[in-house]
């Protein structure tokens, strides 16, 4: 099997630390050596999913068979990411999204209300959106229907981009752009960025879903009001008539 540049990088991280805390060359560990490699692993606070990887890989350059079955979750944020969010929590989150922000809005209005992940929707064309008495969308081969508040929310994008969705001067936001902003707002919305991930909103989209719908639409609906702006009056006299000693 070829393995990715990725994938040779995290092997020789992983071979480098093994090696080094251990004292020891990988060829020559045992489960128990495994082990002890997990237990260092967890004591400086690594998330479960990079000690199952780095463990795993040693497993593997070894040949020593080891279960994870038993890995524990990571106490600082294994617990929150399990969960999605309350109807407060959205309602908060789509209220910190600035209104000149409406490409990011309508990103996580998609994944609420479609569950789907970013890359499934990504690369939406105007012309994939057939409407036949509903919207729906081509989504890995089946149509998928668009909620009402859905198609409400992407059609405010419709000046962006003559041929992308979620396009931007032409250009469509990256994944890790929108990871980055989903934290920004998630922190202004008074919640811990790094713990509200694309797959809490996913998530959320399956414990929510008879909520969502109002949650949207009650945002939307804050979004199209008028910002009323109030400005000082200007003295509009004439200069040295009726102002001396103002």
């Amino acid at each position: 099997m070829r393995l990715s540049a990725n994938s040779r990088r995290a092997y020789a991280q992983a071979q480098r630390d093994f090696e080094t805390s251990l004292k020891m060359p990988v060829e020559n560990a045992t489960a128990a050596d495994l082990e002890r490699y997990r237990e260092l692993l967890a004591g400086k606070g690594l998330a479960a999913s990079t000690i199952k990887l780095r463990v795993g890989v040693i497993a593997n350059m070894s040949g020593t068979p080891f279960g994870f079955a038993a890995f524990p979750q990571n106490p600082k944020s294994g617990d929150f990411r399990g969960r999605s969010l309350t109807v407060e929590q959205v309602r908060r989150l789509l209220k910190a999204i600035p209104q000149e922000k409406m490409v990011d809005f309508a990103i996580i209005v998609t994944i609420l209300l479609s569950g789907l992940r970013f890359a499934d929707f990504r690369e939406w064309a105007w012309t994939d959106f057939v409407l036949f008495g509903v919207t729906y969308v081509p989504v890995r081969g089946k149509n998928l229907v668009l909620n009402p508040s859905l198609v409400e929310t992407l059609e405010m994008l419709r000046e962006n981009d003559p041929r992308w969705v979620f396009a931007q001067r032409g250009k469509l936001p990256s994944l890790s752009a929108v990871k980055r902003h989903l934290q920004k707002y998630a922190r202004l919305a008074g919640m811990e960025g790094k713990d509200v991930t694309l797959e809490t909103l996913r998530r959320t989209s399956k414990q929510l879903s008879k909520k969502l719908t109002d949650l949207v639409s009650e945002a939307l609906a804050e979004r199209a009001a008028p910002v009323v702006r109030w400005k000082a009056k200007k003295d509009v006299r004439l200069h040295g008539i009726g102002r001396r000693g103002k």
